[in-house]
């Protein structure tokens, strides 16, 4: 659930906007857990080509951990291409 198809500093922006301003957004399991992620939308994901390969790496990387996205290597899951948001204490 959130933005799609921006870059991952929109995404980021827009997903932390919602947490501001949606209570809905704030009593999700996930916001909850800080398991939270802001990706690259345009670059992984909203166009068919050899770019959803590696989306679907980040995904994996964002679910499973960085133990995850160091084995697939930064071929598959490059520096910068995800990050976990921040949110504050009570959610971790």
């Amino acid at each position: 659930v959130g933005p799609c198809g921006f870059d991952l500093a929109r995404a980021k922006a827009d997903t932390l906007d919602m947490y501001a301003k949606h209570d809905w957004w704030r009593d999700m399991p996930a916001v909850r857990k800080g398991n939270v992620f802001a990706l690259d939308g345009n670059a992984y994901y909203a166009r068919p080509g050899p770019r959803l390969l590696q989306g679907c790496a980040i995904m994996a990387a964002c679910m499973h951990g960085e133990a995850v996205a160091e084995a697939l290597g930064p071929e598959l899951v490059p520096p910068g291409s995800y990050e976990r948001l921040p949110f504050p204490a009570e959610y971790a």
